[in-house]
Parts: structure tokens; sequence; C-alpha cells
């Protein structure tokens, strides 16, 4: 092998290792999007599940009250006929 060989092996050898660091990198920056989006999601969900959990409650306190209230009106009511 001469010495143009050599250099020209050489400088593909460093082109070949440079885009293997450039591939591993960028695997490593897909790997930390992917894993964010998903923690980012999971937020969403959980800040999504909380919101209908206390809407859920606010819903049957009301209806509660409501049929408290109901029932106190049919009480008097008796009161007053019976």
């Amino acid at each position: 092998m001469n010495q143009v060989e050599a250099l020209e092996k050489a400088i593909l050898d460093r082109a070949e290792q440079m885009a293997s660091e450039c591939h591993n990198r960028a695997d490593a920056g897909r790997k930390n999007i992917l894993r964010e989006a998903s923690d980012k999601l999971h937020l969403r969900e959980e800040k999504e599940t909380l919101l209908a959990k206390s809407q859920a409650d606010r819903a049957y306190l009301r209806k509660v009250q409501a049929d408290e209230l109901k029932l106190h009106s049919k009480m008097d009511h008796m009161r007053w006929i019976g």
C-alpha cells in the first residue's frame, strides 16, 4: 500500500467514525425527544384525569345537594299536611 492509499484509507476510516458518532448522537437525541414527549403526554393525561375527577365530584355534590333539598321540601310538605 502506497502513501496515497494509506492516506485515503485513513480519511475514509475517520469519515466512517465521524458518521457513526453523528448517528449515535442523533439516535440519543431522538430517544430523548421521544422520552420528553412521552413525559409531557403522561402529565397532560394526569391533568385531564384530575380535572375530570374534579368535575365529576362537583356534579355528584350538586346532585346530592339537590336531592337533599327535594327531601327537605317533601318533609316540610308532609309536616304541613300531616
